[in-house]
């Protein structure tokens, strides 16, 4: 659960955590990653998105101030600075533009969350 907070950028897809995760996750499967990705949603730390167009379901991480008492909770989890330098990142390459287009028409994410 930890590697889908910690990849770059305010979003995270399963492919995102299997190309530039840790080697050892590179054979996560799409179940297991929607399994994780449904925890952290439960646990408050972020929410799934699903993107009709690119056909691909999104993790929208929480904003690092929004983050903080979630993760004291779960500390296994990531620490914070790690998370706040991660979440300040520029996202992966394969967050594609038309991904990126939608997620600011559908205000999910602010203009300035990808650089």
């Amino acid at each position: 659960m930890s590697a889908i907070l910690l990849t770059r950028g305010p979003v995270a897809t399963h492919y995102a955590v299997v190309r530039y995760g840790p080697g050892y996750l590179r054979s996560v499967s799409k179940a297991y990653y929607d399994i994780a990705a449904q925890r952290l949603q439960e646990a408050k730390l972020g929410y799934i998105v699903n993107l009709s167009s690119p056909r691909t379901d999104v993790f929208v991480k929480k904003l690092p101030y929004e983050i903080q008492d979630g993760l004291r909770e779960n500390p296994d989890l990531a620490k914070i600075e790690e998370y706040v330098l991660r979440f300040n990142s520029p996202a992966q390459a394969c967050i594609t533009l038309n991904m990126r287009r939608k997620l600011l028409q559908l205000g999910i994410v602010g203009e300035g969350q990808f650089k």
